[in-house]
């Protein structure tokens, strides 16, 4: 189950623990071909990956939803890294020229894998959010993925 709090306007903690260990997890948030295969909400996927996991490196990519096969771009910057342990980086939205979105910069994503027996927990702290109307559209994505996340853990 996954559970969430609202810590401010523009802030999110999301928590769930899976079955997998810590290490098999850090590689589900840093292989590209692994990403492929959960991130993203529901009817979303994502392509393009490009990953410099080294911190001050920087990671691309793009976002789009199945049906119509449009997307965005999402980037960042590596802030901290401890392997099997916690990932932070800042995160950036590039909606695409024809757009009326702004796109967004100044967000902040933090990821700690915390070992429970066999178990691990995942915190996803997300940070910087535009505005609070997106902190709902954020929980529900983040659940949606960690849903997703589950699914692939159960066929392994």
């Amino acid at each position: 189950m996954t559970q969430s709090t609202i810590n401010s306007d523009t802030t999110l903690v999301i928590e769930r623990t899976f079955d997998a260990s810590p290490a098999f997890l850090f590689n589900a948030f840093t292989d590209p071909a692994i990403l492929e295969q959960w991130w993203g909400p529901h009817g979303f996927a994502t392509r393009g990956w490009e990953i410099d996991l080294q911190v001050g490196g920087a990671f691309r990519y793009e976002m789009y939803e199945i049906a119509s096969d449009k997307g965005h771009w999402v980037s960042g910057i590596y802030t901290a890294i401890e392997p099997n342990r916690r990932l932070t980086t800042t995160a950036s939205i590039e909606w695409g020229a024809d757009s009326e979105l702004e796109d967004v910069t100044g967000m902040t994503i933090d990821v700690q894998f915390i070992p429970e027996g066999d178990k691990t927990r995942i915190v996803g702290t997300q940070t910087g959010l535009p505005a609070a109307s997106w902190v709902d559209g954020a929980t529900e994505g983040w659940s949606q993925q960690f849903e997703k996340l589950g699914v692939l853990l159960a066929r392994h």
